[in-house]
Order: C-alpha cells, then sequence, then structure tokens
C-alpha cells in the first residue's frame, strides 16, 4: 500500500493531506500522521494552516510519521514551528505546505498550487510562527497593540492628524522592538501574503506571544499614515503588500481607500521572496482580483512552463486589459535589460524603487493628457501578429538625455552597494536628515554635484524648485506639491531647511526659516530610492530609472500617465527602461491646444 506522501493528488480531485501533530513536550521527537480529506465535502476534521519562512535546506531536520515510521525531512524552521504549535497532551491536525504536499512532484505541486488559497480559507485559524524572542521584545509588541487599540477607537485612521516631529510618542524605544519584528524574514517572503490574506483569523507567534496578526497591520497603517518618522527614527516600516492588502475576501474592496487595480496588487508585491521566480505570480492568485468570473486563477500554476513564458503571459494580459500603465511597473538592471526576453515585461521579482508613480490612481500625472471619462476609449498598445514578443506604442518624443547622476544603492551605515538589484536593502534606511548629512557623504556629494550641474543651465530663480520638485517627483504626502500656493511655500522652507543641513548654504530665494528638513527627506527618499537625476539637452530635470545613460529618449506614450526612458540597442532595436518624472511635463505640456501630441509615432518595444 502508498504511503500517504507517495500516492499523488492530481487533478480532478480535491483531496488534501493534513498532518495530525501529536502530542509532546519541547524538545521532544516529533511525530505526525498523514491522512487524506476532500477540500470539499464537510468531512474535514478542524484544523490550523501553519505560515512560516522555509528557511535554509542546508539545515535540515527530520520528524517522524507515527503509523509507520517513515521520516520526513523538514527545514529547521518548520520543525520549530512544529514545535512551538503542537499541544502538551493532545493532538492536532495542522496543514504545512513543506509536507501536505509532495513538493518533488511537479503535476501534483502544480495542482495545489490552484486551488491552495482554499486551504488557508478552510482553516480555522492561521498561526504565524515568527521563531523565538531571545531578547523578550514581544511583550513591547504586545503592549504597543493594546495602546494603539485604545487610540484608535476614538477616532478613525483618515481622521486622524500626522503626528508632529515632537509628538513624544515618537521618543518611545519599544518601536525598536516593533522594527525587529517587521525585519522579520517572513515579511519578505511572497507566499505569506495568501496565507494571512484568505485566513479567517491569523495569529502571531512570536516566542510564547500570541497577538492578532490584523491588530499588527492597522498599527502599520497608522504608522504609514500619521507617523512616518517611525520608520526614520526606528526602522519601524510594513510593506504595503500586507498593511493594505491583509484581506483577501470577496469583500476586500471595503477595508482599503483606493481604487486599486490588479497592476497595483501584483506591483506591491514585487520583490518578495521566493525559490523559483514563478511563485512570485502563482502565490498572488488566490485573491480575487486574479481570478475570472469562475473564480479560476487568470494563468494556471505551470512549474514546468519556462519563467519567461509565465511572465509574458501575464504583462501581456495587463497590458491588453489595464493599458500602459502596466509599463510603470517595468524595472531592469545591467543584467537584465540585456537578456533574451521582451524589456516591456514586469519582473516581479525585482523591486528597485520604494514609489512607482504611473498606476497608483491618486497621483496627478497626466503626462498625455486628462484621462476620458469612458476607459475604454483609451488607446491600447497593441502586439506583433508576426512576432507577439514585440509591442508597439504611440511615442512623442520629449528629449534625449545627456547627463545622469546615480543616486547610490546604500546600506543602512551609509556604504555603498554593489548595482544589482538584489543588493538593495528592502527599505532606505539612513536614518534621519540630520544623520543623513553628516554620515552619508556619498549621497551629499551626489547632491551636491547635480546642484553644481544645475547651477550652470538655470537662472537662479528656476534652480531650487526645480531641483526639489525634481527630487520629490512634485509630491508631498502623495499630493501635488504645486497645487496650492501653501502647499508649495511649505515645500520650499521645508527644502531650504534640508538644504542647509546637506550644503551648509541657503537659497535666497526661498523661506529663510520655520521649515522641516525631515519632512523634505522624506519625500526625497521616497522618490529617489532606486533611480537616478537626469537633465537632457534641451536643460529638462528628471527621475528616471537606476540604469539609465547619456543618449537614452524620453517618450510621452499615448494615453500613459508619465513618460518613460527608452535605449536605442546597436541592433536598432528599442528597449523599454522605465518610467520617468519629467519636471514641467506632467500635466500634458507636450501635446498641443487640441490636446494632441505635436506627432505621434509608433515605436516598436523589443
Amino acid at each position: 500500500m502508498n504511503h500517504p506522501l507517495d500516492a499523488p493528488l492530481l487533478p480532478p480531485s480535491l483531496d488534501i493531506r493534513l498532518a495530525e501533530l501529536q502530542a509532546g513536550a519541547p524538545g521532544d521527537p516529533i511525530f505526525v500522521r498523514i491522512s487524506f480529506f476532500d477540500l470539499e465535502k464537510g468531512e474535514l476534521p478542524t484544523f490550523e494552516a501553519l505560515s512560516y519562512v522555509w528557511g535554509s535546506v542546508d539545515k535540515e531536520k527530520t520528524i517522524e510519521c507515527h503509523d509507520t515510521r517513515r521520516q520526513i525531512r523538514i527545514t529547521a524552521s518548520l520543525h520549530a514551528a512544529l514545535n512551538r504549535v503542537r499541544y502538551p497532551g493532545q493532538p492536532r491536525y495542522i496543514w504545512a505546505d513543506a509536507i501536505c504536499i509532495n513538493q518533488e512532484n511537479l503535476a501534483e505541486k502544480s495542482h495545489h498550487v490552484a486551488f491552495m488559497d482554499r486551504v488557508y480559507a478552510k482553516a480555522t485559524k492561521v498561526l504565524v510562527c515568527m521563531g523565538g524572542d531571545e531578547s523578550g521584545e514581544a511583550s513591547d509588541v504586545v503592549t504597543l497593540l493594546n495602546e494603539h487599540a485604545s487610540r484608535m477607537g476614538v477616532k478613525s485612521l483618515q481622521d486622524m492628524p500626522l503626528l508632529a516631529s515632537n509628538d513624544p510618542v515618537l521618543d518611545d524605544a519599544r518601536w525598536r522592538s516593533l522594527a525587529k519584528l517587521t525585519r522579520d524574514d517572513w515579511f519578505k517572503r511572497a507566499w505569506v501574503v495568501q496565507e494571512v490574506g484568505k485566513a479567517r483569523e491569523a495569529r502571531v507567534l512570536w516566542g510564547n506571544a500570541e497577538f492578532s496578526y490584523r491588530s499588527l497591520m492597522q498599527l502599520g497603517r497608522w504608522i504609514d499614515r500619521c507617523a512616518p518618522l517611525l520608520t526614520q527614527r526606528f526602522g519601524a516600516y510594513l510593506l504595503p503588500i500586507h498593511t493594505d492588502w491583509e484581506r483577501w475576501m470577496p469583500d476586500w474592496r471595503a477595508s482599503v481607500d483606493h481604487d486599486y487595480t490588479l497592476i497595483d496588487f501584483f506591483s506591491y508585491a514585487k520583490g518578495l521572496g521566493c525559490r523559483d521566480p514563478r511563485d512570485n505570480v502563482y502565490s498572488l492568485l488566490g485573491h480575487p482580483l486574479a481570478r475570472t468570473a469562475a473564480n479560476k486563477p487568470l494563468l494556471m500554476p505551470n512549474y514546468e512552463a519556462p519563467v519567461g513564458e509565465v511572465l509574458i503571459e501575464l504583462s501581456s494580459y495587463m497590458l491588453r486589459t489595464l493599458g500602459l500603465k502596466t509599463l510603470s511597473s517595468v524595472e531592469h538592471d545591467n543584467s537584465t535589460i540585456l537578456e533574451y526576453l521582451p524589456s516591456w515585461i514586469t519582473r516581479w521579482d525585482m523591486d528597485l524603487t520604494w514609489r512607482s508613480l504611473g498606476y497608483y490612481p491618486d497621483f496627478y500625472y497626466r503626462a498625455s493628457g486628462p484621462e476620458p471619462e469612458d476607459p475604454s476609449t483609451l488607446w491600447k498598445p497593441t502586439f506583433s501578429t508576426s512576432a507577439p514578443s514585440v509591442l508597439a506604442v504611440q511615442a512623442a518624443y520629449l528629449d534625449t538625455i545627456d547627463a545622469v547622476f546615480p543616486f547610490p544603492l546604500l546600506d543602512k551605515q551609509g556604504t555603498e552597494s554593489s548595482d544589482r538589484w538584489k543588493d538593495i536593502l528592502w527599505f532606505w534606511d539612513l536614518g534621519t536628515a540630520e544623520e543623513v548629512a553628516s554620515s552619508a557623504p556619498r549621497l551629499v556629494n551626489i547632491l551636491v554635484a547635480i546642484h553644481r550641474h544645475l547651477t550652470a543651465r538655470l537662472c537662479p530663480a528656476q534652480l531650487p524648485d526645480a531641483l526639489s520638485l525634481t527630487l520629490c517627483a512634485g509630491l508631498h504626502n502623495y499630493l501635488e506639491v504645486e497645487a496650492s500656493s501653501g502647499s508649495l511655500e511649505t515645500h520650499r522652507a521645508d527644502f531650504q531647511a534640508f538644504w542647509q543641513l546637506i550644503e551648509g548654504s541657503a537659497y535666497s530665494e526661498l523661506p529663510s526659516s520655520g521649515g522641516d528638513a525631515e519632512a523634505c527627506w522624506a519625500e526625497v527618499n521616497l522618490a529617489c530610492k532606486g533611480r537616478c537625476f537626469f537633465t537632457t539637452s534641451k536643460g529638462y530635470c528628471g527621475l528616471g530609472p537606476l540604469i539609465t545613460q547619456p543618449d537614452d529618449i524620453c517618450y510621452v506614450f499615448n494615453s500613459a500617465r508619465v513618460p518613460f526612458v527608452v535605449r536605442a540597442m546597436e541592433s536598432g532595436k528599442s528597449r523599454m527602461i522605465g518610467e520617468a518624472y519629467v519636471h514641467g511635463f506632467m500635466h500634458g505640456e507636450l501635446l498641443d491646444q487640441s490636446g494632441n501630441a505635436v506627432q505621434w509615432n509608433r515605436l516598436d518595444l523589443y
């Protein structure tokens, strides 16, 4: 008779394996009993699903099947999770992917991944296993969550003010404990987003402490929107893919503030870790946005398909259904731009920038003119019938780039990193504006070099606004700086304070005091991470992809919200580099009075 781990579970069956975790004391050998159950026929026992980080396969441990004494090799992190969750006096049914799916059988793995979201939805709880708490910080997080629950009982998040830089809440040392938790590898793993998103209830287990995952996400949203200085002072930061996408239920839109689309969802998850790059797509297919009307995945998982095939299929679907804002998710490093794959596809495992410009629904950018009331009238890109890997767009020439100032890739000590995207820290942790000015000389030198370059090109009255607005991509707190005189004056004062810290001199054209250098640095940090500052042959300023080079070309594409940087290769073929901010061209200034570009030309992207 086949062992339950050997019998393949294939379509059309919805059978799953569950592990009955036998009782034991901490440190005892771990025994499980593996059984089959039909996921949809109501005969499931009460079970909980584990969410954990796989960890290194070089440090494997073994558990035993209780009935056959067959040994199962698992990672040390799963072994620790099982030891944490087992009861001392009774068995407990659990589902863990490494035990309950035969990872060596690609057909079974593909089949299960297509409905794995339903497994987590059926579990009574999802147990988020964060590992040990050797230094005792978990109790700090529990008390912060309790205090935040009291704070949130007063008013809604939208009504709560931004904390001032001198608010005593910002000096609480317990935020260091929260920062330690948020830097756990669990938050950088792709599959966990689905695991907690589909959960009826998710509980975080950190050391001996247990607390609500969704309460933690509520605190993360408050930090992002009301207390961003906690990120700079302590590194307390939760990625928006967790805080803004915590619920994957059919009514998920009721819990979000924006009209998000599929491109927003996948882009928020960019860069999350997977052993297999296909999983940066497959791990997200359980969300309602990624399902068809028949509740099937937009594309069926297939671990025998080449990675490039998966990326092309999803990018092509988004371009056909969502249009050119899809291209704002494209990022490259110096290696990928030379690869055989089309340059216009999105690599969902690459995450260079902190703030993408062209698909976020609330940003003001309209480089190709106002959006029509009927979105179906937007011009759509086309694919060549003879060469499906070629994307044809309508492009208007803006200018050619002549000078580039890449921002250094820095670690939290201010040490310059390499130019490979994987070497960038998951956030730019350089501390406060004052700390940056004193301990990140490479970044300071880049800013001073940009200033000198612009001094030779712009008149003194133009320079401070052109420099400061470009460095923050024209935004403050997600809104357009130039939209009101009050906002612009505040921005100018903040930049004056920041520049005096950086360069030691002041602008006579700007307010001389009262600005908040910290607020300016927060916006510069958001806009510039993973990008470069550039100028064009006609003297325009912009922010572009990190790998932008002189002689790259800025275009405005018909129906796109932001300009793009394109490179003409030696072969004569054009390759997409990525989106850009070009100061003075974000409101459709390249169009004539009738709303048409001076000239739209076909541009083929390879």
